[in-house]
């Protein structure tokens, strides 16, 4: 699902996406190019933290990578 979303950031011209993580999740977002950014917060009673994505060549490359990684039966 974020894939797309960042395609559509990109496509709009933006530079960075951000999103707020329960911080349980910030490992997962983490995998996906995401960096934690500022202090934990609390949202709706459960502790949040804010995570940005620089999108750029950078990213895609790392996304590439990633996606290799994950799915070790599709490297060549």
């Amino acid at each position: 699902m974020i894939g797309p979303l960042v395609v559509l950031a990109r496509t709009l011209g933006l530079t960075q996406v951000h999103l707020n993580s329960q911080s349980s999740a910030i490992g997962f977002y983490a995998r996906m190019g995401f960096q934690a950014e500022g202090p934990e917060f609390v949202e709706v009673g459960i502790p949040h933290q804010r995570m940005v994505l620089r999108i750029g060549h950078r990213d895609e490359e790392q996304a590439e990578r990633h996606r290799h990684t994950e799915h070790p039966h599709h490297r060549r």
